[in-house]
């Protein structure tokens, strides 16, 4: 598969990020896509999914001002928007998967296969 994705704020500080990362998500779909990259404003990403830019975007641990913005953009352009986990999205969990149907299904399969990275503190 020959995907490009925009991953923004990879790394999270504090106890959020150590129960809920997703450094194993990432470090995966670097290895299967042509590239994954991070940038760092949610709406700017789902902005550049709108518009054909990147083919997906995937993130968690958002508040919901990082995403109301961006989600209108890629539902008018015909993208769709879902939680990666249970594929029902609900702005208030602050996970978000945006692409087209088909990446989004593969990119669920994809993670739904992937294992957390365990960290001890």
């Amino acid at each position: 598969m020959s995907l490009y994705w925009r991953l923004p704020n990879t790394i999270h500080l504090g106890k959020g990020y150590v129960e809920d990362n997703n450094y194993s998500e990432f470090c995966h779909l670097t290895h299967i896509t042509r590239g994954v990259r991070r940038g760092g404003a949610a709406a700017v990403d789902l902005a550049f999914v709108a518009s054909g830019r990147v083919d997906g975007y995937w993130e968690r641990g958002l508040a919901k001002w990082d995403l109301a913005g961006g989600i209108p953009i890629v539902e008018k352009a015909g993208g769709e928007i879902r939680d990666y986990k249970s594929n029902k999205f609900e702005l208030s969990k602050g996970r978000i998967l945006a692409g087209n149907k088909h990446i989004n299904d593969n990119i669920i399969n994809i993670l739904s296969k992937v294992n957390p990275l365990k960290i001890e503190i």
